[in-house]
């Protein structure tokens, strides 16, 4: 299970915008300024390893955070 008390879920589309900027890339350096900063986050990258069903961390989250490409 994910550890208690993650602040928020990063979620987010893995492809490119119109101007063919990297979503995942963005969404990564999101996630370390929140950890820079001293707020737990949950990225998918650094998260996905093993069992997906138990990997997958809104079940303990505060803070759901969708990134979706335009």
């Amino acid at each position: 299970m994910p550890a208690q008390g993650t602040q928020i879920f990063l979620t987010h589309d893995w492809g490119t915008d119109e101007l063919g900027r990297d979503n995942h890339e963005r969404v990564k350096r999101v996630h370390t300024r929140l950890r820079e900063h001293g707020v737990p986050s949950w990225f998918d990258e650094e998260e996905m390893r093993g069992d997906i069903n138990q990997k997958v961390g809104m079940q303990n989250t505060k803070t759901p955070c969708v990134f979706v490409r335009c």
